[in-house]
C-alpha cells in the first residue's frame, strides 16, 4: 500500500507482548501523517488482549482519519479474527 507505514507483528500478539505493540503503534501515529499497514504473516497466536491492541490502535487511527490495514492474515489468525467479528470492524488485506 502506498502513503502507510509498514508494521510487521512477529510471533504472538497476547497479553505478554500486547502493551509493547500498542505502545509501538501508538507512538507510530504521533505526529503521523500517514496510515499503517500491519504485516500479521508471521503472528502465531492472537488472544483477546492482541484483539483488544487492535481494536483500540484502529480506532485511534480512524479517528485521526487514517487508514488502519491488516493484511497476509495466516490462515489460524484470520479464523479468530473471522470468529469474533473482528473482520467486520478492521480494513482486511490477503486474507
Amino acid at each position: 500500500m502506498d502513503d502507510v507505514i509498514d508494521y510487521k507483528l512477529v510471533g504472538r500478539l497476547d497479553s505478554q507482548t500486547a502493551g509493547h505493540h500498542e505502545e509501538t503503534l501508538m507512538s507510530l501515529l504521533e505526529g503521523c501523517s500517514q496510515g499503517i499497514a500491519i504485516d500479521m504473516s508471521a503472528v502465531t497466536h492472537l488472544s483477546t488482549a492482541g484483539i483488544r491492541v487492535l481494536l483500540l490502535t484502529s480506532r485511534a487511527y480512524q479517528a485521526k482519519g487514517m487508514p488502519f490495514v491488516l493484511h497476509s492474515l495466516p490462515p489460524a489468525v484470520a479464523e479468530i479474527v473471522r470468529i469474533t467479528g473482528l473482520a467486520e470492524m478492521l480494513t482486511l488485506r490477503h486474507v
